[in-house]
């Protein structure tokens, strides 16, 4: 059963302790390691042993003989892991934990501060998750990157409520176009909630991805455009000027890449539809 004080208490020493692991684990870091993951279990109700570290990777080491040759943190007997193993359950946990509390917090906003350089690591991580943002460059928090995309996020939703244009409301449509003569007009297509046409071609996209050569970047970019639309689409009022535009990144990330030519062209088309 959860208990916000006492998760609250865990989850802040969990996440101090993961900041902070030693060159060599030794027998004494997998205890610690075991016992935060027993108190984030007991504070959130969640079922955690697939991040405990198991048996089979908890080796013994045989007593050094002889002078040894350099100060070292390792010890030289007793139980020790891999080092690489117990970081990648460590961060798989801490992922997990965090998307947990974001579903947790039901949507909630961390709150209304858009001062994000003045926010922790741990709030800049939790905003880049919550939006699907690429959290990760080079192996470490893209702080910068994650607040460009906010800031960038924030002005797309500030223009959308600012920016004239016609909404026009597309059922189907076969062999027609629509031609604005104003200057700079801009048309909206009016999405709806949970909108399965689009849904559909959201798959297709992620399909692509998986085997399409793309860049690391691309990639990843194309993850964060269609986990905000998905987002989107679970509103009751989709904002549709941030959906068009993130479509157009999309098939601007399609076009600009070597295997443009081969992306489906009915998927080309269908994207097409939506941004004009």
């Amino acid at each position: 059963m959860y208990d916000k004080p006492k998760w609250d208490s865990a989850w802040a020493l969990f996440q101090a302790y993961a900041k902070d692991i030693p060159l060599h684990f030794e027998e004494e870091h997998i205890k610690q390691y075991q016992a935060h993951l027993l108190e984030l279990a007991g504070a959130s109700g969640l079922f955690l042993n697939e991040f405990r570290i198991p048996p089979e990777e908890i080796k013994q080491r045989e007593p050094q003989r002889g002078p040894l040759h350099f100060v070292s943190t390792r010890s030289t007997s007793g139980a020790y892991c891999d080092r690489d193993y117990a970081l990648a359950k460590i961060e798989a946990l801490r992922h997990y934990l965090m998307a947990w509390e974001i579903e947790n917090r039901k949507g909630q906003p961390l709150s209304d501060n858009k001062d994000y350089w003045s926010m922790s690591d741990n709030d800049i991580e939790y905003l880049g998750l919550k939006y699907h943002i690429p959290i990760v460059k080079g192996g470490y928090l893209d702080r910068a990157g994650i607040i460009e995309a906010l800031v960038k996020r924030d002005n797309a939703l500030k223009s959308s409520n600012t920016q004239p244009g016609n909404s026009i409301h597309i059922g189907q449509m076969v062999g027609s176009a629509i031609q604005q003569a104003s200057s700079g007009a801009v048309m909206h297509h009016n999405f709806q909630q949970n909108d399965k046409d689009l849904l559909r071609l959201l798959g297709q996209i992620t399909d692509i991805q998986k085997t399409a050569d793309l860049s690391p970047i691309s990639k990843s970019q194309l993850t964060a455009d269609v986990g905000t639309i998905e987002s989107q689409l679970t509103s009751p009022h989709p904002n549709s000027s941030v959906i068009t535009e993130l479509l157009r990144s999309i098939k601007s990330i399609f076009e600009s890449s070597a295997a443009g030519s081969l992306i489906a062209p009915h998927v080309m088309r269908a994207i097409s539809k939506y941004i004009g």
